[in-house]
């Protein structure tokens, strides 16, 4: 039976301490912060720039801050609201709350003010503490925190309180179009912060990144998690910030986030050496992305965390190994009971999918001041009487070794970035607009392969759709795109066919490229290649063509690599058209340090190789044998595919990425890369295998292709397989390619270049996309930066460095060592 799992067992770490499913003591967490200031009261607790505050300060500060509430007449229960930038006073503010013996309402004043006013209203705040700037939008509530006496009594007001009291109320969106206000009280979280100490240790918790929004519930992990137990706070304002310039020097040494962010911070090489573990939760973590992380040396630990706000943030957790597949959402934390049960209530088979269902310690109250909603969400556990459950809607199945995979949702409710979304309320919002006469919401594909919000409309056409929303909506429900319809598709029930609605369509596929000149010209062509849309005018705008706070990251990155400038990401928001975009690159300074790599069309003759490849060449030569460098992809398509057009569709692609044309030959003076002509990559046709399943015959066929070596001089350095299903069906295709001249981010970008052109054959060439740069553009640009001034004080600062190291470091090796 799947039902129940039991907490994970005992597992050793290298502190000596035991993770147990044994009650752990439950207490208040601001009486948890107040003993850990106590043990350690000069360690540094919370840091914010150049700024910092020990733990004694933080106590002091949070104590006067309380006083100043009771005075104002709050007590036991009462909600605060706390509307206050990342600063170390966020920090002082919710711990103030609680020692007054209230429950912190957060409310992020980046939300947009109707929201924000929703949820003060809705939780029945009785006061806001937030800026005097801040203070118009509270005007009956308002506390301004830098308008107090900084006399004020720092002891410990010593309110009474018990682990049953209320602690937080988090906001969650709600299908019917209004949010949810999840009651979370101080023994959960209690809970939730014994089985920080217990999993992560005093280095880890000494730098966790701080860069969810307090509305978030991981936010609660990661500023109570350090707090609890004499770790540091390192407050960002979001986790992009760590590709901004100088984010290195930040002594970060755990990150929680979601998947999407990681793999944004991953491509722009932002993720910080001193970083050891990496904790991914809010959205489904891939194989891919796991090896991504792992393929950072400094990565010692990856979890991966999976729970509700109606749960107190995390309910289930796994450590992923860097071999391990695909990673599972794990085994329950302790005081906590996970059931896989079907839609009767019985428990499911092992191996069979059901709805995930919680109980336990960590459970919320229920939803505030909505008992209907919390009747239908949290329920009697029939293996515990007197004892709740709650209904996640999450499909899940148990695994042989008795660890959870996720499967998706039962309902309409999906995350992004991961943002809990109902794609009622944005429905409802949608609808609500004037004009509209009827809405639906859907996530698709978006122009770079994440995951987009759309909004589909019929009514009276409008332009201020999403600006109309953004009035309303935190950023994450507002759709990226919006298609206007004649009707909504149905099914026989009369219910959306969702799978019916049309993809977006961004910009204008049939216009082509505006000309533009100097920084806009080159703002266009990125924009294009990392959009894939065509970008037709200096008004052009990032949004608008399906531009998000992922990839502005990828834009600044390469962005900053062309001008030369200081680039980040807020920049695209802050000046979204092409022109403002431009005209703001030109008025800042030249970055001391770029790597200027314009894009444009390959070189026509020899190049030299980049740093990388260099590395990649030499370890060739070392063993051309040898395929530790092959990488394998895989994409499984809907309909079967003509083989003749796909190969007409993979000539076209490698036709415009000079990468795919490149080879490595010897020259004269060492390795040179060189760009060759376009040449028929005809994929090959796998024999069908009725007996395998598709899954198993691709893991095996790249297992087979990545054992054949490439030759780096001669090429090519890309193999194509068309591998059929049972029934002889072409459902699935294998990409072969050398590490040299791809990764998996490129992989993306090829995919995505290889289905446009197998579904637009007839487009003529006018039409068709602009040559991409390669890897050579680059490779050259790295060598003038290198023989400049910059590139010449980064080698003298990396030599001076190793002065004194051995030549040959003397470590004990198991076979021979080459040279």
């Amino acid at each position: 039976m799947s039902a129940p799992t039991r907490p994970a067992g005992p597992t050793r770490r290298s502190t000596g301490r035991r993770a147990t499913g044994d009650p752990a003591p439950v207490d208040c967490l601001h009486r948890m912060v107040a003993a850990q200031a106590a043990r350690t009261p000069d360690a540094e607790a919370v840091r914010h720039g150049g700024r910092a505050l020990s733990y004694r300060e933080l106590d002091e500060a949070a104590n006067r801050l309380a006083r100043v509430l009771l005075r104002r007449g709050v007590t036991r229960e009462d909600r605060v609201g706390v509307c206050l930038p990342r600063t170390p006073e966020l920090v002082v503010a919710l711990l103030a709350v609680l020692r007054a013996g209230a429950a912190y309402v957060p409310l992020d004043p980046a939300y947009p003010p109707a929201r924000v006013a929703f949820m003060a209203a809705d939780s029945g705040v009785r006061l806001v503490l937030t800026r005097a700037d801040l203070a118009g939008r509270f005007p009956d509530t308002a506390v301004p925190v830098d308008r107090l006496d900084p006399e004020e009594d720092g002891t410990d007001p010593a309110v009474p309180a018990t682990p049953a009291d209320l602690a937080y109320v988090i906001y969650t969106s709600g299908s019917t179009g209004r949010p949810k206000g999840v009651a979370i009280e101080h023994r959960s979280a209690s809970v939730l912060m014994h089985w920080v100490r217990q999993t992560f240790d005093d280095a880890e918790l000494g730098g966790l990144l701080a860069a969810t929004s307090v509305c978030f519930d991981l936010s609660v992990f990661e500023i109570f998690g350090p707090l609890c137990w004499g770790g540091r706070v390192l407050l960002v304002d979001d986790v992009l910030a760590l590709a901004a310039p100088g984010a290195d020097r930040l002594p970060v040494t755990l990150v929680n986030t979601v998947p999407s962010a990681m793999g944004e911070l991953l491509t722009a090489s932002a993720l910080p050496a001193s970083v050891r573990t990496v904790c991914l939760a809010g959205e489904p973590l891939t194989a891919a992305l796991a090896a991504r992380v792992w393929s950072r040396p400094h990565v010692r630990r990856l979890c991966n965390l999976y729970g509700p706000s109606e749960d107190t943030t995390y309910s289930t957790w796994a450590e992923v190994p860097p071999d391990g597949g695909d990673p599972p959402i794990g085994r329950p934390l302790p005081q906590t009971r996970a059931y896989v049960l079907d839609p009767d209530g019985r428990p499911v088979a092992p191996g069979e999918p059901g709805e995930l269902h919680l109980a336990g310690a960590g459970l919320a109250r229920g939803y505030l001041d909505r008992p209907e909603e919390t009747r239908a969400r949290f329920l009697p556990d029939p293996f515990r009487p007197g004892e709740r459950m709650y209904r996640t809607g999450d499909r899940v199945r148990l695994r042989p070794d008795g660890q959870l995979a996720y499967l998706g949702r039962l309902d309409d409710q999906v995350k992004l970035r991961g943002y809990r979304i109902e794609l009622g309320e944005v429905a409802v919002r949608l609808a609500a607009l004037p004009g509209v006469t009827e809405a639906t919401a859907a996530v698709r594909p978006g122009p770079s392969g994440d995951p987009l919000l759309v909004g589909y409309l019929v009514g009276e056409r409008r332009d201020d759709v999403r600006a109309r929303l953004a009035e309303t909506l935190p950023a994450p429900l507002v759709p990226g795109a919006v298609v206007w319809l004649d009707r909504l598709p149905t099914l026989p029930n009369g219910k959306v066919d969702r799978a019916a609605l049309p993809a977006p369509t961004l910009g204008d596929d049939t216009a082509g490229h505006a000309t533009l000149d100097g920084t806009a010209g080159t703002v266009a062509v990125i924009w294009h290649e990392l959009l894939g849309v065509p970008v037709t005018g200096a008004d052009s705008d990032f949004l608008a063509l399906g531009g998000d706070s992922l990839l502005a990251v990828r834009c600044a990155t390469r962005l900053a690599a062309a001008t030369g400038r200081p680039v980040r990401p807020g920049d695209l928001f802050a000046h979204p058209t092409v022109a403002a975009l431009a005209a703001h690159l030109d008025g800042l300074a030249a970055d001391p340090d770029p790597v200027a790599a314009p894009p444009g069309a390959a070189p026509d003759g020899p190049a030299p190789l980049s740093a990388a490849q260099a590395r990649l060449w030499f370890l060739h030569r070392l063993d051309p044998a040898d395929t530790s460098y092959l990488l394998a992809f895989a994409v499984r398509f809907a309909t079967p595919l003509d083989p003749d057009r796909l190969a007409r569709a993979l000539r076209r692609v490698v036709d415009r990425h000079p990468a795919l044309r490149t080879v490595f030959p010897s020259g004269p003076d060492g390795a040179v890369q060189h760009v060759g002509p376009a040449a028929d990559i005809a994929p090959a046709v796998a024999p069908a295998d009725p007996g395998t399943p598709l899954d198993a015959r691709l893991r095996q066929l790249a297992a087979e292709a990545t054992r054949a070596p490439m030759d780096l001089a001669a090429g090519p350095l890309l193999r194509a397989h068309l591998v059929p299903d049972g029934t002889g069906d072409a459902l699935a295709l294998l990409l072969v390619v050398h590490h040299i001249v791809c990764d998996d981010w490129s992989f993306g970008v090829l995919v995505r270049d290889l289905a446009r052109a197998y579904d637009r054959e007839g487009e003529t060439a006018a039409a068709r996309e602009r040559p991409a740069g390669g890897p050579a553009t680059f490779a050259l640009a790295q060598r003038d930066w290198l023989a400049g001034p910059a590139g010449r004080r980064a080698v003298a600062e990396v030599l001076d460095e190793l002065r004194g190291a051995p030549d040959l470091l003397d470590l004990p090796a198991a076979p021979p060592r080459r040279t």
